[in-house]
């Protein structure tokens, strides 16, 4: 489809078909640019015509002047290059009904979208933004809640585990990385720390003096999350979390609806245990054979997409560095940077901008020492001895 065609297409069309015409060209991976043209005209006739409609606020005036700002700029602020946030606001106008209770006008979709990102993508509290923006505290609190609530809204568009057809092609994505057969997902797991209350913290409380959570992660091989589970008190270890997610009953009681067949798994660190469909390193206690260091390099290798998926969703989101606001509130806020992070994967331009705005880009998950027992470690010992033979199989040809 050329730009030009994709973008008389999206005038044809009204607004729900328009926001389903552009989920669809994401998700069948066609080009991003044919993509951009199609919205970029229509978000700047939005722009244009509100401007002559009626008197703008100081706000509706300031985020206009955000989005006018050159590209390096604007990505400083936003967090997203003004192509991928082109694409944002249709999805965001679409969901978006603002109400109007009396008083002052309500925010639309344009300003709605500005104060969410720059909340999420900043380490600015509500009060510094409702002053750099002319706006009240409270304007900026519903414009962040919103916005979460549209990209949960759509999450299923954006995250989810991969169909059995997508499976065969993230499984040969993964195994172009480090000649490692079966491989669907990496998994991790980061702590994100949250603002101490005596009545919440509990069992968030740490022993570094900290309240955090975990958030569990799975991608695919373009850094994509597939899988999250945001939220479990951060006093746990990681294969507790594990084993309390959604995504580990299924697997062991019903694999099959996750993987096309017993020899697809996913890779991880040493912090969790082996398992049937869950590749780990073998333990390095100093007498490991060649062949098993090998292995343990090329899973290593393998699993980085989930260490560079981490990385970028912390580089983009400062916020995730610490938030000063209710538990209850925060996993909301958590999955929409996630979600946002899934639409930017399929924009080679943002992982590149990303890089060079960004000090810090790749981000290591934290490893803690391994508690379960080594038995249960070793349970599936024969799981690493065929990938081997594989890999074997695999370079002599």
């Amino acid at each position: 489809m050329a730009a030009a065609d994709a973008a008389l297409l999206l005038e044809l069309m009204d607004d729900s078909d328009e926001v389903n015409a552009l989920m669809m060209m994401m998700q069948e991976n066609q080009s991003m640019s044919q993509v951009h043209a199609a919205t970029s005209a229509a978000v700047f006739h939005t722009l244009s015509s509100t401007e002559h409609r009626e008197k703008l606020t100081l706000l509706q005036k300031n985020a206009r002047d955000m989005y006018n700002l050159p590209e390096p700029e604007f990505f400083n602020q936003m967090r997203v290059t003004k192509q991928t946030f082109d694409i944002l606001l249709k999805i965001m106008d679409y969901y978006y009904q603002p109400v109007h209770r009396g008083g002052s006008k309500p925010n639309d979709g344009l300003c709605t979208l500005i104060l969410a990102l720059q909340y999420l993508g900043t380490k600015l509290t509500y009060s510094e933004i409702s002053k750099q923006m002319d706006t009240s505290i409270g304007n900026v609190y519903m414009a962040v809640q919103t916005t979460v609530d549209i990209f949960c809204k759509v999450a299923p568009e954006f995250l989810h585990w991969p169909s059995k057809d997508e499976l065969s092609g993230i499984e040969s994505g993964f195994q172009n990385v480090a000649g490692m057969a079966g491989v669907v997902g990496a998994m991790a797991d980061i702590q994100i720390k949250f603002k101490y209350s005596v009545t919440e913290s509990g069992p968030y409380f740490t022993k570094h003096n900290v309240s955090t959570f975990h958030v569990l992660g799975i991608c695919n091989d373009k850094s994509a999350f597939t899988y999250i589970n945001i939220g479990y008190p951060g006093t746990a270890e990681e294969q507790e979390v594990l084993k309390s997610s959604s995504f580990f009953r299924i697997m062991e009681e019903k694999p099959l609806s996750l993987f096309t067949s017993d020899d697809q798994h996913i890779v991880a660190n040493s912090v969790y245990p082996a398992s049937k469909h869950v590749l780990v390193p073998f333990r390095d206690c100093g007498v490991l054979l060649d062949e098993q260091k090998n292995f343990n390099q090329h899973l290593f290798q393998t699993r980085f997409a989930i260490v560079e998926a981490f990385g970028q969703l912390k580089a983009r989101f400062p916020r995730l560095d610490y938030f000063d606001a209710e538990i209850k509130k925060i996993p909301k806020m958590v999955k929409t940077c996630c979600v946002l992070h899934n639409i930017t994967v399929n924009f080679p331009w943002e992982a590149e901008t990303l890089r060079k705005q960004s000090s810090v880009f790749v981000v290591e998950p934290e490893e803690s020492t391994p508690t379960f027992d080594i038995m249960s470690y070793d349970a599936d010992e024969g799981k690493r001895e065929i990938v081997m033979a594989k890999m074997k199989d695999s370079m002599k040809e």
